[in-house]
């Protein structure tokens, strides 16, 4: 997942990394998993990961929750790899809210390498094993991938269970706006002026591109700081991918980001 876009940035995964796992007789009661929790949130994710790691290899009744910790320390160490082995052992644990949650942190991993067919898999996945909350996150995951895929009625369906089932009432503002996403587009600039903004999409329109990706388009916005922009956007795409395909074509500095229904 692109973590400069709009809008899919903002709604990057809340779900609370470990909390609300409801682990075995031994769990986190295992001084060794005890130590590597500790480590972990005092953020020494190598010593945390050295510490679970073999718990994780032993198959013992620690072991699925230790996997867990193993995957997200090597999250944390940004190898994907190992993580991405030790949250899919973990997922397949009886333990479903370890499991639940490995599922989730699979398919933030998945999105963030843009394998969005599988970070849908893993959050809808997660979506059937957690509840309240946790529920509703994995389901508004699964809907935002969809609507990189391209997939808009199956990524409403989801978006509408994830506002069902959450009581937060700026997370429902969230899944309000993502529901407006409609399309992909390519943003070339954003500009305080409006006369500025009109000057490169006239340039931009006299190029060769403009007959491949369509007529440029003035959209009014607000930045961070609440200021009122211009943002030039062109091309209308179906799929994240396709957007991604056609950006080579605008030049550099071209950026894609959902594209909003009009107001």
């Amino acid at each position: 997942m692109n973590a400069s876009r709009m809008i899919v940035t903002a709604s990057a995964l809340l779900l609370t990394l470990l909390t609300g796992c409801q682990t075995g007789p031994q769990g986190r009661n295992h001084p060794q998993l005890k130590s590597a929790y500790e480590a972990y949130h005092r953020g020494d994710h190598t010593a945390a990961y050295a510490a679970a790691k073999p718990l994780a290899d032993a198959y013992n009744e620690s072991s699925m929750e230790a996997a867990y910790l193993t995957g997200l320390c090597a999250y944390q160490l940004r190898n994907s790899a190992e993580a991405e082995r030790y949250l899919n052992t973990a997922a397949r644990g009886n333990n479903s809210d370890v499991a639940g949650d490995s599922l989730a942190m699979l398919g933030r991993l998945y999105a963030e390498q843009n394998r969005h067919e599988r970070a849908t898999a893993a959050y809808l996945s997660a979506s059937r094993r957690l509840e309240g909350q946790d529920r509703a996150q994995a389901l508004y995951q699964a809907g935002i991938s969809q609507q990189s895929l391209g997939q808009w009625t199956y990524a409403r369906g989801n978006l509408m269970l994830a506002r069902s089932a959450s009581r937060d009432a700026s997370f429902i503002q969230r899944i309000d706006q993502q529901l407006k996403v409609v399309g992909w587009t390519i943003q070339v600039g954003a500009y305080s002026h409006v006369s500025n903004a009109q000057v490169a999409a006239q340039d931009l329109n006299q190029r060769p591109v403009a007959q491949y990706v369509g007529e440029t388009r003035l959209v009014p916005a607000t930045d961070v700081g609440g200021n009122q922009i211009i943002l030039v956007q062109v091309g209308q795409f179906p799929s994240e991918a396709n957007a991604t395909a056609a950006r080579g074509r605008v030049g550099t500095g071209a950026v894609v980001v959902p594209m909003m229904a009009s107001r």
